[in-house]
Formats: structure tokens, sequence, C-alpha cells
């Protein structure tokens, strides 16, 4: 057991006060998964604290690779003497991590996950996350259904014990618990393989599954591992030595984890010999060839990757674990496989390998374990297992320094994203604009259209007004004025006159009555005549109005001109389903456009409220009947020209809420789009804010 030091316990609480405040600082975006990675650091730091110094801790030396690396062929040579404990094949077996301890017996203990860790991955892996912890759950119960794994049975057991004669009994059972295709693999929490070797004392071995396994569940065991791994044989491939994702895990992610110890080992080293071999006259001259190339490539990766870091300002403690790569191992462990066999004891693969590599000349013993090279993996096996405290208390020294280091990685990493996301939305708010430019654009030319079309329509109403207006002037100098007429009549005069004649005495006294007729003439205003004037004045006004305004009640050639305008701008074609709703809305439109519609007729008592009737030949009253027929005659006009005005007024509403009408169906989908993009600008803006905010947050932690 590790103790801490009264140092090493104030750098442990220092940083985890760091990390806590790091973690209160961005608990408000807690919907950005980079948000969920910090607070899950902090807890696997705190996790990892509390598993390095617990009692009796073991050191763990981790087994990884990618798939195919050979990692459980490696662990079986280098553990079991070649025997096939642990099971391998051509597609990845390894689905669970397996730990290989020392036991006094050999037995195989098997966690289970309990029935509520199962509900809780079920909910996971159901969830909409796509967070690596949601995908590895979905693969976990994707397999659990494939398999028919009997959870029942797992939840009651919770954890199985399988007693061992032979260390070669456990590969026959292994599969069923961490192969890829085991009955109880999904459920299988944690397996611990004990064996009796005294080698293992103190450690633990684990085989582990491949890190770029196409099932993510296999791939995340294998990553959460290494935050408690202490020692490190990195396997890769010869044929393809230090890939980017072998080169990317060498700098990026195993000098972070706080492994002390990292041994980079060439695995299948016979397969590039094989194709090498051609190119050189002698097997001892492919290898040195072979092995000084492959060295090269190493030194060159490491260096690079070291330059990298030590830009970056990464403490010397995790520099060191990468330059330790510098000088990889080789090895074959089915070379190795084949020492110490006759050829009668060849596997078909064996015989294979040993004839391609005896293309001159069958190869010495000598010359198999220099390919096999597994005396360097042992010694170097042991050595570490001998340095097993005093690795243990450099990583305690370093452990705070190596979580700063992993710190930095993971929000440098947090940065990028974020900044990656910042470009997405940039261009996401950019296309965006131009889009709503463009919509915007094509809502401005189909109003345009349709506008043009009902101000064509409407264009001859100012003159159609003024034309009333000129020939209402028109009637009122003609008709305004009531006409004086005038006429005569005869006056009869009598008097009475001597009948008396001086000559006829008889007549004397007499007296005679004489007639005398008087044409007088005199001025008047007829009554009835007025009153029928302004009647003819009234019907003259409302056929004026209604024949200046009888060009819009034809709004056939509006319809067409509307439809025309639609095909201008976006064909009928282009609307589907919606040209018969067009059709419906134009006819609808053009429907509420109102005709002129003159007032009623008005009898003489209604325009002349005078009661008076023929002849007015009293001056007084002459005058009282003039200025009522004028008024008459100009209220009727009055009236007129206001009318006229209301319904140029009313028509001008209708055909703009008919426009608007027509306007609304064309640009529907446009307004929809409109409108859609107005959200997503809304929603890019608030997003871009809140990351730009959290980018800040996270610079001032870094």
């Amino acid at each position: 057991m590790v103790r801490k030091t009264e140092r090493q316990q104030r750098q442990i609480e220092g940083f985890s006060a760091y990390l806590g405040k790091l973690n209160e600082a961005v608990r408000k975006y807690q919907n950005q998964p980079a948000a969920r990675r910090v607070e899950e650091f902090r807890r696997q730091f705190a996790e990892k604290v509390n598993n390095f110094f617990q009692e009796n801790r073991k050191l763990e030396v981790a087994v990884i690779g990618q798939v195919k690396a050979g990692k459980s062929s490696f662990l079986n040579t280098l553990l079991f003497d070649g025997k096939p404990v642990l099971p391998s094949a051509c597609t990845p077996k390894t689905s669970v991590l397996t730990r290989i301890e020392y036991g006094e017996q050999n037995r195989l203990l098997v966690d289970y996950l309990s029935a509520e860790e199962w509900e809780n991955l079920n909910k996971l892996a159901n969830s909409q996350l796509a967070t690596p912890q949601a995908r590895a759950a979905r693969d976990t119960v994707d397999l659990a259904k494939a398999v028919h794994t009997p959870l029942e049975r797992c939840f009651a057991l919770r954890q199985e014990i399988l007693d061992m004669e032979q260390s070669t009994e456990l590969s026959k059972r292994l599969n069923d618990y961490i192969g890829e295709d085991g009955i109880y693999t999904p459920a299988v929490k944690n397996l611990t393989l004990q064996v009796k070797a005294e080698g293992l004392k103190g450690i633990s071995v684990v085989d582990t599954p491949g890190l770029n396994d196409p099932l993510y569940s296999r791939t995340e065991k294998t990553r959460r591992y290494l935050e408690t791994c202490d020692v490190a044989f990195l396997l890769s491939r010869s044929s393809c030595f230090l890939d980017a994702s072998d080169l990317k895990l060498l700098a990026l992610q195993l000098p972070h984890k706080g492994i002390k110890s990292l041994v980079l080992v060439g695995s299948q080293f016979d397969s590039v010999l094989i194709d090498a071999l051609p190119d050189f006259n002698s097997l001892e001259e492919a290898i040195d060839a072979s092995a000084a190339e492959l060295c090269a490539h190493a030194r060159m990766a490491v260096e690079q990757s070291v330059r990298a870091l030590r830009r970056e300002g990464y403490p010397p403690v995790v520099l060191e674990v990468i330059e330790h790569c510098e000088k990889p191992v080789f090895v074959s462990a089915l070379v190795e496989g084949m020492l110490g066999k006759s050829a009668g004891e060849y596997t078909e693969q064996e015989t294979l390998v040993l004839r391609q590599l005896g293309c001159h000349g069958a190869p010495t013993e000598e010359q198999l374990r220099r390919i096999s090279n597994f005396g360097e993996i042992r010694d170097l096996f042991d050595r570490l297992t001998l340095q097993k405290d005093a690795l243990m208390q450099q990583k305690a020294e370093a452990l705070v320094v190596f979580a700063q280091s992993e710190l930095k990685l993971l929000l440098s990493e947090i940065i990028r994203q974020i900044e990656g996301e910042i470009t997405s939305l940039q261009s996401r708010q950019s296309a965006a604009k131009q889009r709503m430019d463009e919509v915007a654009a094509q809502i401005n030319r189909i109003q345009s259209e349709v506008d043009g079309v009902f101000e064509e329509y409407l264009s001859p109403l100012d003159d159609a007004l003024s034309h009333i207006q000129l020939e209402l002037r028109d009637l009122q100098r003609d008709w305004a004025e009531p006409e004086y007429q005038e006429s005569y009549e005869v006056c009869t005069h009598t008097q009475t006159v001597s009948a008396a004649k001086l000559i006829l005495p008889w007549t004397w006294g007499k007296k005679r009555t004489e007639y005398q007729n008087q044409k007088i003439a005199y001025t008047y205003l007829d009554a009835d005549q007025v009153g029928q004037n302004l009647r003819l004045l009234n019907e003259l006004a409302a056929n004026l109005q209604e024949g200046a305004f009888s060009q819009f009640a034809d709004t056939s050639r509006l319809a067409a001109g509307l439809y025309s305008a639609a095909q201008r701008c976006c064909s009928l074609e282009g609307f589907g389903g919606t040209s018969e709703k067009l059709g419906q809305a134009i006819t609808a439109a053009v429907g509420r456009l109102p005709g002129f519609r003159p007032s009623a007729a008005r009898n003489e008592r209604e325009l002349l409220p005078l009661n008076v009737e023929g002849q007015v030949r009293d001056p007084a009253l002459q005058q009282k009947l003039y200025e009522a027929s004028f008024a008459a005659a100009a209220r009727i006009l009055e009236d007129s020209l206001s009318a006229a005005n209301r319904y140029a007024a009313l028509l001008r509403a209708a055909a703009q809420t008919a426009a608007n009408e027509v306007k609304s169906v064309l640009c529907e989908s446009l307004v929809t789009e409109q409108n859609r993009l107005l959200e997503e600008q809304a929603y890019v803006q608030e997003s871009l804010a809140s990351l730009q905010e959290f980018r800040e947050i996270i610079y001032r932690y870094m």
C-alpha cells in the first residue's frame, strides 16, 4: 500500500478544489457534452485517488492496442508458456476487461451487473444521448438480445466462482464470459482469472478489448481502465507499425493517464520479415534491417510527439513516459510457440510461417529466438514487477502532475470542439442569413408582382375621380341655379260712365259700365319645375358615377393578371397541391371587390324640403325657393362627389385586402420557411453566445 505524504495530500486537495471550481463554473452549460466531460473528469480523479491509495493495491499492468494486435496471444505466451488460456481468434474475442492475478487455485471470479445497474444501463441505451457511455450501453443491450443472456440468473447470482484443476480448463470456459459472442458477456461487470503463478504476486495483469473495436462498448471499457493503469505494454502490429491510431494513443492519451512505465511492442514481427525477405540475401539481414527501419520510425514518431508536447508546456514527467518508447521491442508469439517443438508438432499456421521464413535456407533456433524475442519481454516484465514499490511511489509523487496534464489535454480538446461547433454554427448562421435574403427577395418579388397587377387594375381610378369631379362641376354650373320665368296675366277693369247723349234727351241721366282688359307681365319660379330639375340632377350625377366606375366591375383581366404573376414568380407547377388553393384565393379575392351602387332615388320632398307648389311669384318666397334649390343642387353634387370618393377608398381597401390574400397564398411556403429561418437564427445566435461564453470560461482554467 502506498501511503500519502502530507505534501501529496495538499496537492490532491488543492487540485480537487480547483476541479470543483471548474465544475461549478461550467455547471450552467450542462446541456453541452463538454461540460459533462469536466464533471466526469472530476469524478474519475476522485476514483483514481481512492483506488491508488487503497490498502493492498496491486500494480496494474495492462496489455493494450488495437483489435488484432495480438494481445491475448502475447499474454498467453508471456504468462502461460504459450498455452491458449485466453481466447484468441481471427475476430475480436476479448469483450470484457480480464484480470489475471495470483491465486492459490486456478479459478474464475465473475462479478455480474445487478438488476438496478442493468436498468440504468437500459435507460441510458434508450436515451437520445450521443455520449460514449450511451453508445457503449446500446452496444451492450443489443449484444444481450443477440446472445440471449440469462439476465435473471446473473442478477440472482451477482458473483460466480468457477474452480479449475488446470489453467487449460479455464480457456474452455472463458469465452462464455469474455468472448464477443459469450452468452454471459453483456452481464459481466468484472472478471478475474486467478492462476497459481508466483510471478503474479502483487500485480494484476489486464487483457483489454481493442481500442478500435467496432463495438464501442469494448473500447470504452479499455479507456476507462486506463485511468487506473500503472504499467502498459502497447502492442502495435509490426506490419502497420505505429499507424495514426497508435500514434494518437501513444502521444495524446496514454502519457496523461498516469501510466508510469510504457513499453512499446511491435507484435507479429514474423509477418514483416516474410514480406521483407525477398529483398535481402539472408534472414539475418532481413531481421536487422526490418528492426532498424521500425526503430527509426518509432524514434521519429516519438521525437515529433515530444517536441509537440514540450511546445505546449507539458511537464517532463509526462514526456519521459513517451521517450522510453524510442526503443521498441519486436516479438512474435507465434514463433515463440514454435521453439521447443519438433516439426511434427507444428500447427498448420506454424508450418506455413516456417516455410516462408526459410526462403534463404531453414532458419536456425537462434534466428527463431531473435524473431520471437520473448526473452527480452520476460526480462522487462520481471524487472517491472521487481520495481513495483518504486514505480508506485513514483506514480504517487506525480499523480497530480499527470492529472493536470490530462486536464490540460481535455480542456484543449474541449476548446477545439467548441471552436469547431462555433465555426459550424457561424456557417449555419451565414447560410441561414443568405437563405433569408433569398427568401425575402422572393417574397418581395411576388408581392411586387401582385401589387403591380392591382396597381394596373386601379390605375384608372384617379382619372375616373377627376372625370367625375369635372363633370359634377359642369352639372353644378348648368343645374344649380333655378331659372326664373316670365309670364303675364290679363286684368279687366270696370267703370261706370254716363250714357247720356246731348241730342238724345231721354238718355240723359242714364249710366253704363265700361270694361277694359290690361295685360300685366310678371317673373316667377316654378316650384314643380325646380323639384323635377333637382331629381334629374340627382339621376345625372348617379349615372355619371356609374359610368365612370363601370370599368372596375369587370375583374376577369385582374384574375388573368394574377395568374400570370403567379406563373412568372414560381410557376403553377412549383405550387404542387397549392395551385388549386391559389385559384380559390384569386376567385375569392376578386369576388370581394365592390361594384359601384348609386344611392337610392330621392323624391322632390327629400330634395327640396320647402312646402311650395306651382308658380312662385312672391319675391320673398322666390328668394327662399332659389336658395333652397341652390343648396339642394350643391348638396346633391357634394354627396355625389363624396360617394365617389367613398367608393374609391372602399375599392382601394378591398383591392389591398384581395392583394394580401393572394400574396399570402403565393408566399405561404416562403413565409413558413422565413419563420423557421428566424427561429433558427435566434437559436444559433443564442447557441453561439453560450458557446463563446463557455469557451472563455475554459480558457480561464487552462
